[in-house]
């Protein structure tokens, strides 16, 4: 048996292009841990703060990772990158601070390539 990598070993994957479903699957998990991570930041920052609104996208946040991430739904890595692109759009009208912005954008990145390996997973490439 292999050795397993480790549990962050995949995220260089975020940059390389996906060969095959092996490959998507990797990617998939490796981008919805990462965004599941920045979630639970949201939510932690939600309850410091007491702003019932951050906890609650924040928590949406993390299910549609999951659900993307590990059973590759389609639906959900477009439903979490409709909501991270309205945030986003939220943001840049309500004036919010340009390294929130970055932040925002960075994980909007991230998360349309959680949307394409789960395409490649489905679409069973290589």
């Amino acid at each position: 048996m292999p050795p397993k990598a480790p549990v962050w070993g995949d995220l260089p994957r975020l940059w390389r292009a996906v060969r095959n479903r092996d490959e998507a699957r990797r990617l998939a998990r490796a981008s919805a841990r990462l965004i599941m991570l920045l979630a639970v930041a949201v939510v932690a920052m939600g309850v410091l703060t007491g702003e019932t609104a951050t906890m609650v996208e924040g928590t949406l946040v993390a299910l549609l990772a999951l659900a993307a991430g590990w059973l590759y739904s389609r639906s959900a890595a477009v439903a979490l990158a409709l909501l991270l692109f309205l945030g986003l759009l939220a943001g840049l009208l309500g004036g919010q601070a340009p390294a929130g912005l970055l932040l925002q954008g960075v994980v909007l990145l991230i998360c349309l390539r959680l949307a394409q390996a789960t395409i490649i997973q489905h679409r069973g490439a290589g």
